[in-house]
């Protein structure tokens, strides 16, 4: 949301906004059905293969969930791979967001806030 914006809606809108240019951000945003503190956020999933020489990959999802899952899915499918580089007893988890397959692989969710 844009100043314009906020004081566009105060200024076209008196029923809604009673205290006009006194009106808060968050009643403005409240008004919408959104709310201040909680903006949308999308979630990428990053998955850096150095040795292929390859840039990242980079796939967005809506939820945090949605990401874990395809982080985990892409884990075991590497593992299940008939690839003798790759071993389970490698793998290292720095957190829930973040794990690595030795120096080979690396998966990182990030949260984006979307910017209106």
């Amino acid at each position: 949301m844009t100043i314009r914006y906020a004081i566009r809606e105060t200024e076209t809108h008196p029923g809604k906004f009673p205290n006009g240019l006194d009106t808060s951000v968050e009643d403005i945003y409240a008004a919408q059905g959104e709310d201040f503190h909680n903006p949308p956020q999308a979630w990428t999933l990053t998955v850096l293969s150095p040795y292929s020489g390859e840039l990242p990959k980079v796939t967005a999802y809506r939820t945090r969930e949605g990401a874990k899952a395809a982080m985990e899915a892409d884990i075991r499918e590497t593992l299940d791979a008939d690839d003798p580089t790759f071993d389970a007893e490698d793998l290292t988890r720095e957190d829930d967001n973040h794990a690595s397959l030795g120096d080979e692989i690396h998966w990182r969710i990030e949260r984006i806030d979307i910017k209106d």
